[in-house]
């Protein structure tokens, strides 16, 4: 039974990274014709088309992906207490603590995807550091807002940027901060 919690927490969680990151890509104005946008954009299109007719035509691109991001916590977060509170018969079920771990689920969530597209940001810059491929680029642009305000107060020392240094310890410390909602069993 707890392999199937575990694959059902994976498989959630990494749908609600695509998401967040077509939400990224949306807001960052990255193309649709990217090969990572084409992926994401794949993957998400099935839930998407149907919102997209509800909600109102100017910013329901933006607006679709902050509303799904959210339910899909929702349910991840309901699901959840559901499974450890009626079949593992731990944990229990509260309005509050089902309200705090949703917002948990969030916050931890696009703190570690913006924790991993820097790191792999940073990787991809020491491999590639003339930004040839397709990915460097689009990692660029959804990095771009947590190096830009970095970069006009640190310099680039020696011909290395360190820029992303200051992120990352910012968002590790948010991370401890915000830590994802404990599970009691």
């Amino acid at each position: 039974m707890k392999a199937l919690l575990f694959l059902y927490t994976t498989i959630t969680e990494l749908y609600l990274y695509v998401i967040i990151l077509r939400g990224m890509m949306i807001v960052a104005g990255i193309s649709i014709y990217d090969p990572i946008a084409r992926f994401v954009f794949a993957l998400t299109d099935p839930i998407f088309k149907p919102l997209h007719s509800l909600l109102p035509r100017g910013q329901a691109f933006k607006i679709s992906a902050i509303v799904l991001t959210v339910v899909v916590a929702i349910v991840w977060t309901f699901l959840m207490r559901w499974l450890l509170t009626f079949i593992f018969e731990c944990g229990q079920v509260s309005l509050m603590s089902w309200a705090q771990d949703v917002a948990l689920v969030l916050t931890n969530t696009v703190l570690r995807l913006y924790w991993l597209l820097l790191l792999i940001y940073v990787v991809l810059s020491w491999i590639d550091p003339m930004g040839r491929q397709p990915i460097g680029n689009t990692l660029a642009r959804l990095c771009q807002p947590l190096l830009k305000p970095v970069r006009r107060v640190v310099p680039v020392i020696g011909g290395i940027d360190i820029t992303p240094i200051i992120p990352f310890l910012i968002i590790g410390a948010l991370m401890v901060q915000f830590p994802p909602p404990n599970l009691p069993c």
